[in-house]
């Protein structure tokens, strides 16, 4: 057997495709980047600092939060689209939620008071 048949050179590879669009992010650190039980939840200006280095890295959107945990992540995702606006950061914000009112009423609250659409 021959051994180019055996070995792979991973370093030859096809021309990437063109692609129509660009690729885009969506960062889950403040929501689910948190869900381990090894990581403490930081503070919201820690919060927010993770947002502005998010925006200068180029990420297009991230989940800011489940404002149907309680009023604490109410609060955190009021101030993380609040600095969104007023920074006038290029980020799309979104949050988890499951199919059930408790969970997207405060969503839709939120993107009320903002005027900003929040994605669930």
């Amino acid at each position: 057997m021959a051994e180019h048949s055996l070995i792979y050179d991973w370093n030859i590879h096809d021309p990437v495709p063109q692609r129509s669009k660009p690729i885009e992010f969506d960062d889950e650190t403040l929501r689910d980047g948190l869900q381990s039980p090894s990581v403490v939840d930081p503070p919201i200006e820690k919060k927010i600092e993770i947002l502005h280095l998010m925006a200068e890295l180029g990420i297009q959107a991230a989940d800011v939060g489940l404002p149907g945990a309680g009023p604490r992540a109410v609060a955190d995702v009021d101030r993380l689209v609040g600095e969104i606006i007023a920074a006038k950061l290029p980020i799309a914000p979104n949050c988890a939620a499951r199919t059930v009112q408790q969970d997207i009423e405060p969503i839709v609250e939120l993107s009320q008071k903002h005027g900003l659409a929040i994605e669930v």
